[in-house]
């Protein structure tokens, strides 16, 4: 019974470490997985401002080029709404990507100068032609050559990004499947565990139920035996006092024959 206490205690110990194990386990996958989602939420978000940026600059170039050409204060709005969000998307996209790896980090500084230079260009040309007329703003166009170059420059920098970016998403995409299976394993496995936990208790139980239903049973049997013992035993001694009654009062009336034989003599001999 000792050996089957021991047993029982070293076994709720594995199954307690297990179970800590197990739940250590979940906890830290569930931290990455958290964490894995975050990277994957900024991922996403760096792709969109990318894209954003790529837009913006393209409406900020279409609009500077509109109103070099006609004057018509309609092009200046698509102008000044993408000079305003330009700056916002920027801020964000290097907050998003402040944690990616180098080569992603340089490329968004590199496209920052580039969209600084393009935007630079393009307040010159409003202000020239603003102040100085087409002919002017024409001429200064032209002699900034490299203003398409740099547009030309931009759409490149945003594609490297897009593509890092999306290697970089696909990466973790992966990483968070794996942690996913780890997860649904961990979760399994303190399935299991559970269920094994809850059979042993419920041996256990049973297994104590039935000893003492067992120990009853026979307590009862031994109460039977040692009744019918007392029984027989009282009976025999019942019989054996009846006996021994029966006996004293045959030898009463043995004594009581000789007594009065006895007296008979003494009278005859008084005479």
């Amino acid at each position: 019974m000792k050996n089957i206490l021991t047993k029982i205690i070293l076994a709720f110990l594995l199954i307690t470490a297990a179970l800590f194990y197990i739940g250590m386990r979940l906890y830290n996958n569930s931290k990455a997985v958290v964490a894995t989602n975050q990277k994957i939420l900024r991922s996403y978000n760096v792709i969109s401002l990318n894209k954003d940026l790529a837009s913006q600059s393209k409406d900020m170039v279409l609009a500077t080029r509109g109103f070099l050409l006609t004057e018509d204060s309609a092009y200046l709005k698509p102008y000044l709404t993408a000079s305003e969000k330009y700056p916002l998307s920027m801020a964000k996209l290097e907050e998003y990507t402040s944690e990616k790896p180098a080569e992603i980090r340089q490329k968004v500084s590199k496209l920052h100068s580039l969209l600084e230079t393009r935007k630079k260009y393009s307040e010159q040309y409003v202000v020239t032609r603003q102040e100085k007329g087409i002919n002017s703003a024409i001429a200064l166009f032209q002699q900034q050559s490299n203003g398409n170059k740099i547009m030309d420059s931009i759409r490149n920098v945003t594609n490297q990004i897009e593509a890092l970016e999306t290697n970089w998403l696909q990466e973790k995409l992966n990483s968070r499947e794996t942690q996913y299976q780890e997860l649904t394993r961990m979760i399994f496995l303190l399935a299991g565990l559970i269920v094994f936990t809850l059979a042993l208790v419920t041996w256990i139980l049973s297994r104590d139920i039935t000893g003492r239903v067992k120990a009853e049973n026979n307590l009862k049997i031994l109460n039977q035996d040692l009744e019918k013992q007392v029984e027989t035993r009282t009976s025999e001694l019942k019989r054996a006092f009846e006996d021994m009654e029966v006996k004293v009062r045959f030898r009463n009336l043995e004594l009581e024959q000789q007594n009065i034989n006895l007296q008979k003599r003494i009278a005859e001999l008084e005479k």
